[in-house]
């Protein structure tokens, strides 16, 4: 499930593609700035984005 959060129109592949940066963080490289790219393009912040992946983690352990 992508993130759609932000006062604009949610952008499915920029959802996915975050939380995916997000999701599987590779230490390897610097994806800070392509995830700032890409919540920006969803009109949020990073943090934003990870506390909504955070509340749906929970939910899905408490359901």
């Amino acid at each position: 499930m992508a993130i759609e959060l932000g006062a604009r129109p949610a952008d499915p592949r920029a959802g996915m593609q975050l939380q995916e940066i997000l999701s599987h963080p590779d230490p390897a490289s610097d994806q800070d700035a392509h995830a700032r790219a890409l919540a920006g393009q969803l009109g949020i912040t990073v943090r934003q984005a990870l506390h909504t992946l955070h509340q749906r983690m929970l939910d899905r352990r408490h359901s």
